[in-house]
C-alpha cells in the first residue's frame, strides 16, 4: 500500500483483489440507493477507465433517475 499513497483503500479491500494482475478499486463518497434499478444507457455516462467526477447538472439528473418509480 506504500506506492499508493492515503487514497482511503484499507487493508480489507487489498484483501478483495489480493492475487489479481490488474485491478480497479472505486471509492464511493456519499452513496444512495436508487428506488427502481438504472440502466447504464440511460445516464449518458460511460464507465470510467479509473474515476468520473460528475459535472453541471449530471448528478442532479443521475438523482431524478434515480428517484423515479
Amino acid at each position: 500500500m506504500g506506492e499508493l499513497g492515503n487514497v482511503g483503500i484499507g487493508a480489507e479491500d487489498l484483501e478483495y483483489v489480493k492475487g489479481a494482475k490488474y485491478a480497479m478499486l472505486i471509492q464511493v463518497k456519499n452513496p444512495e440507493a436508487c428506488t427502481t434499478p438504472v440502466k447504464l444507457s440511460e445516464t449518458g455516462l460511460r464507465p470510467p477507465p479509473s474515476y468520473k467526477r460528475l459535472k453541471g447538472g449530471e448528478a442532479e439528473a443521475l438523482s431524478r433517475l434515480c428517484a423515479r418509480s
